[in-house]
């Protein structure tokens, strides 16, 4: 690898999807990984996951099945580390991340909560991971259940601790969204829900940023003090 390439960028996900074996390069071991993970995603995406081999990986992504092994020991790895790249939540929502006395206002959500997640969500291959997840979630059901209790659930609990901070101070009006926090995300279940069915925004009766506006919109006037 010349100084010039070493200093490039990774390539981007729909760069990372070749339809035949592309030219072998010298990598660096995180971009090798984002390599082998998006032609992963690839194969699993057209194959499904109990059908798919270290042997399509290996090819989509042009190297050897050892060059796949290096990084990975089985595709249960593979698809772990995916939903690790692709599903985290948000982080800094604890309240040990705020200032003392800060108030937890509709402002503090949409920077810390609804802005990052719809960012995520504009991910093409999160889609993509999440219908995986869905497809053939039983066939690595313990994966899943993990990801549930280490990052959903801790992201749910998290949601609901600053909302009843800011009932607290009063800089969110009492009701039924106060009362059950996690109908803050009602809207952002929908967009997945139209992923799921319909793929990355294809069709959609509305674009990802006129939902998101849409979405703060309503928070602002539900949770009005």
């Amino acid at each position: 690898m010349t100084a010039s390439t070493a200093n490039l960028p990774p390539p981007t996900f729909a760069e990372g999807l070749p339809g035949g074996r592309p030219s072998r390069q010298r990598l660096s071991p995180p971009l090798r990984m984002a390599q082998i993970l998006d032609a992963a995603l690839a194969v699993f995406h057209e194959k499904g996951f109990a059908a798919s081999r270290i042997d399509d990986i290996a090819l989509r992504a042009g190297l050897s099945k050892g060059g796949v092994y290096a990084h990975f020991d089985s595709k249960e790895e593979i698809f772990e580390a995916l939903i690790d790249r692709s599903l985290t939540m948000p982080a800094g929502l604890d309240e040990a991340a705020l200032a003392p006395g800060q108030m937890v206002t509709v402002d503090l959500l949409v920077e810390r909560v609804i802005d990052p997640v719809y960012r995520l969500l504009a991910r093409p291959e999160t889609a993509m991971t999440l219908r995986l997840v869905v497809a053939d979630g039983r066939q690595v059901q313990a994966l899943v259940e993990r990801w549930q209790r280490a990052v959903l659930d801790p992201f749910a609990s998290a949601v609901e601790r600053l909302v009843r901070r800011a009932v607290r101070q009063g800089s969110l009006g009492k009701g039924a969204l106060t009362a059950s926090p996690w109908l803050l995300m009602a809207p952002i279940a929908q967009v997945v829900l139209w992923q799921l069915m319909h793929g990355q925004g294809e069709g959609a009766p509305v674009t990802l940023e006129q939902q998101r506006r849409s979405h703060i919109a309503l928070l602002r006037e539900a949770l009005a003090p």
